[in-house]
């Protein structure tokens, strides 16, 4: 196994951040006015791709404010498409 891991390395590059893809403002933005109710002209984005460690990645945050202003806050987190484990705490603890 420790040569076939030297060979792949050997033979391959690294990739770069780009490569990993995102999701994008306009699905977050159509996802959270769908499923929470958000006005779409309120809606923050911000993405952030970059290396650490010699890995790539990309960091997608998005928010915004919900049309109904007496409703309760919603947070909802994910990590490469699937919920996080972190979403547990906020089900635990309503803001």
């Amino acid at each position: 196994m420790v040569a076939l891991l030297g060979q792949m390395k050997t033979h391959s590059r690294k990739p770069k951040a780009k490569a990993l893809g995102w999701i994008g403002k306009d699905h977050a933005a159509v996802a959270m006015m769908a499923f929470d109710g958000v006005a779409g002209g309120v809606i923050e984005y911000r993405k952030v791709m970059g290396e650490a460690d010699g890995r790539p990645f990309v960091v997608e945050v998005a928010f915004g404010v919900r049309e109904d202003a007496k409703s309760r806050a919603v947070i909802r987190s994910g990590i490469n498409w699937t919920p996080s484990l972190s979403a547990i705490h906020w089900r635990l603890h309503r803001y």
